[in-house]
């Protein structure tokens, strides 16, 4: 069985040797890479789920050069940006990924999380509330909202997303009460 990454570059490399073969003049003269945004998008998926951060960043950007108004890809670019720790670099993708479309909540949340990695908690903060108004049962905002209130210290607001998140989530509670509420 095939890894999505060897599907992803099976797929580029058949576009490549299609613009690779002799032209309708006889030269042997390469083409610039493949303009499918798709394909360029799937390879970066492939690359991030196997952990080529780098790899999949570059990808993504040449899924935009050729089709910057997808919000999804805008979003694919600053996951694999977080998981290589460029953190600032993926706060810009998210605000693009929002630009485009901002009833995302998963990419407000994102956004969030990037914003807490540079110690940005009131940005952390106004995100993650952007994600709770398009899903107000987003258990996980909820837990990283707590969090970015306890790093700001406002302790009242952690009792509030430990009491929410109690009614949602009691698990989830329970692990955001031993670790932020109580101590």
């Amino acid at each position: 069985m095939k890894t999505g990454l060897q599907c992803a570059l099976a797929t580029l490399v058949l576009f490549f040797c299609a613009v690779a073969y002799p032209q309708t003049d006889g030269s042997q003269e390469l083409k610039k890479p493949p303009e499918d945004a798709a394909a360029w998008s799937d390879l970066g998926v492939a690359y991030l789920e196997n952990k080529q951060f780098t790899e999949a960043i570059d990808a993504f950007k040449q899924s935009l050069g050729i089709n910057p108004n997808n919000p999804y890809v805008w979003t694919f670019l600053g996951n694999a940006y977080n998981a290589n720790r460029q953190y600032n670099e993926a706060i810009e993708a998210y605000k693009q990924a929002l630009r485009i479309m901002p009833e995302i909540a998963g990419v407000w949340y994102n956004l969030g999380n990037s914003y807490v990695y540079t110690e940005q908690y009131n940005e952390a903060i106004d995100a993650y509330r952007q994600a709770l108004k398009i899903d107000p049962e987003y258990a996980s905002a909820w837990y990283n909202l707590g969090i970015a209130y306890k790093e700001s210290d406002q302790r009242a607001k952690v009792i509030e997303v430990y009491k929410t998140l109690k009614a949602l989530n009691p698990a989830k509670a329970e692990i955001f009460f031993n670790e932020f509420v109580q101590p």
